[in-house]
């Protein structure tokens, strides 16, 4: 069976699943293109898999693998699903991820990060360097589709924490160090920190760290600029630092 109107009752149900209202009601987020279909499957429990019929042939593992949870889909339906200019073939719902409250020895707290390809970058270079948990503060959705695909799905595979300032005060008091990035702070590749609990906190993209982070640092580091150049753009410099204290 093939479903070639998007008018379909799921097809209907899943378009919805790009919405933040309904990925809250669902618990489902809508994924499109076989990288991220891949690999957010590895991590996270699948719903559904819809392949455009045509390109059958081109998805024979996942296919095989996810058999029973396969649906065909027309051109038409693609087109309808795709939220990109790049109309993908393939696209999979997946369920949302149950965060927890627990936290790892590193933490990454957003502090007013409004652009959702900013947020999914950063969470992309977090999950590669094992800052398994964000605090988001008054961030873009990370569920978006602008956010999902500009971390290549890695986002789903991270813990977030929707929280407060005031979670940098009780992490503080359970021996995390902060570390805020600022234009003001000293040489971040001259940094050494003898303290395994770290809380990197990084700016909105136009007004950067807000003052009431900068009261809770413990130390502000900063990258050094040459060419009269006076920053870099929130994911880069945010990637940038936590290579930096992951050596």
């Amino acid at each position: 069976m093939v479903i070639t109107s998007p008018e379909n009752k799921l097809i209907k149900k899943i378009i919805k699943c790009t919405d933040k209202k309904y990925i809250k009601q669902f618990g489902l987020v809508l994924i499109e293109s076989y990288k991220v279909v891949c690999d957010v499957s590895s991590f996270c429990a699948v719903e559904n898999i819809f392949v455009l019929e045509a390109s059958q042939d081109k998805y024979n593992d996942l296919i095989e693998k996810y058999l029973d949870k396969v649906v065909f889909i027309s051109e038409k339906v693609c087109k309808t699903l795709s939220q990109f200019a790049d109309k993908s073939d393939i696209f999979a719902t997946i369920k949302l991820p149950q965060n927890n409250d627990r936290y790892g020895n590193k933490i990454l707290f957003l502090d007013c990060i409004q652009d959702p390809s900013n947020l999914g970058a950063i969470a992309r270079t977090a999950r590669a360097t094992g800052f398994d948990d964000i605090i988001l503060f008054d961030c873009a959705y990370p569920y978006s589709p602008k956010a999902i695909r500009s971390s290549m799905g890695h986002i789903l595979g991270l813990n977030l924490h929707f929280g407060q300032y005031e979670d940098i005060v009780k992490l503080k008091n359970n021996s995390y160090k902060t570390i805020i990035a600022d234009l003001d702070g000293q040489n971040a590749f001259d940094y050494h920190s003898n303290n395994d609990k770290l809380i990197l906190v990084i700016g909105n993209e136009g007004s950067g760290v807000s003052e009431n982070a900068r009261q809770l640092a413990d130390t502000i580091i900063t990258l050094p600029m040459e060419n009269d150049v006076e920053s870099l753009n929130a994911s880069v410099s945010a990637s940038i630092l936590m290579y930096i204290l992951t050596k």
